[in-house]
Order: C-alpha cells, then sequence, then structure tokens
C-alpha cells in the first residue's frame, strides 16, 4: 500500500506493460471552519491543485471539482473552483473524489479543444440501481456504456459511501462503485508510442 498526501506514485502492471501514474490528494476546502483534517483556506487552492502533474492518469481527492459530482444538501460551493481548473490543464483519464456525499455518482467530462472549455459532459445512469452488491460504470464500449477517449475525456467518479453526511441523521450508506476502463500502456521505451488496452 502506498499513502498519498498530495503527492504521486507509479504503478507498474509489468505482465500487461501498463504503467499508471496516480496522484492522490486529502485536502478539502474549509468553507465552515469546521476545522477538519486537511482543510485549505480560501486563496490556497490555486496553489495547491496547480501542483497536479500534467501527465497523471488517475486522480484521487478527497474534494470533488466545482461543477462535477458535487451536489450538497449544505454547502452552497460543493466543489472547488481551482480543481476543476487544474483538471482541465491534466485532463487525467479518471477522477475518483468523494467529500460532497449528496454527489455520488459518475460523470465523463469531454475536453474542448479550445483551452479551460468543457465540451460536454455525459452523466452516468446506474444500471445497477436495484442491486445491492455494487454499481458499475462501464468505460470501455464493451457492455454497452461509451469508450472513454484518452485524452479528451475525463470520468468523474464520486464514489462517497457514506449516503449522508457526517451527524446529518441515521447512517445510511452507498453501494461501492466499479469502474471498468481501458489503461493506457505506456512503454518505457522512448520509441514506444502510447495506446490502450
Amino acid at each position: 500500500m502506498t499513502y498519498l498526501e498530495h503527492s504521486s506514485a507509479v504503478v507498474r502492471l509489468p505482465e500487461r506493460d501498463i504503467t499508471l501514474r496516480v496522484f492522490g490528494s486529502p485536502y478539502s476546502p474549509d468553507r465552515s471552519h469546521q476545522n477538519w483534517a486537511f482543510q485549505y483556506p480560501d486563496g490556497k487552492d490555486e496553489s495547491l491543485w496547480s501542483t497536479i502533474p500534467g501527465h497523471t492518469d488517475i486522480l484521487v481527492t478527497h474534494t470533488p471539482p466545482q461543477g462535477h459530482c458535487d451536489a450538497s444538501e449544505h454547502w452552497r460551493d460543493g466543489g472547488c473552483q481551482a480543481l476543476t481548473n487544474a483538471l482541465r490543464q491534466t485532463k487525467p483519464l479518471l477522477h475518483i473524489c468523494g467529500h460532497c456525499h449528496g454527489g455520488r455518482g459518475a460523470e465523463v467530462v469531454r475536453w474542448s479543444d479550445t483551452p479551460g472549455i468543457v465540451e460536454s459532459t455525459r452523466k452516468w445512469d446506474d444500471s445497477g440501481a436495484g442491486n445491492k452488491k455494487q454499481s458499475l460504470l462501464d468505460l470501455t464500449g464493451v457492455r454497452g456504456g461509451a469508450r472513454l477517449e484518452h485524452g479528451k475525456e475525463t470520468a468523474v467518479v464520486n464514489a462517497s459511501i457514506m449516503a449522508k453526511s457526517f451527524g446529518r441523521g441515521a447512517k445510511e450508506f452507498n453501494k461501492p462503485i466499479v469502474v471498468d476502463l481501458n489503461l493506457p500502456v505506456r512503454r518505457e521505451r522512448e520509441d514506444c508510442t502510447e495506446t490502450l488496452v
């Protein structure tokens, strides 16, 4: 296990010739001065999120980006705008987050060729809504889902397990979300190009 505290790791799967670059961060905005761990004040967000490496394949953050899977019953601004800006720059294949429990779900963001612009957003329809074990987000195109286009689209997945925020009534839980996607193959030789498997 590798603990990522606003840092990167490289995951290698040599048997599949896959190398993934993962960045993880526990930070979330301090909107109501709750004094929880890993909160950042207004004004620190841009400098914090600008440190995400541009070559990140999978981004894991506690907080969601603003406008994407960030619904909240008690915060006017659920996600972080500076994180949304960082997503537009890095365009990871997958962004997993939580924090805003009401935003649980997924959407695929297609980035425009014009820098900083979202071309479209495709909301996820949980086909396993009646299933009590798990929900599946198919981004391979194999099971009828649309194939995720590497470098042009980012799947944002709010995987909140808690259905309600802490102290907001009886505990309720969400099922885990399983994500199937094609992974980039990056051979570590200079003469090879990137392909998807």
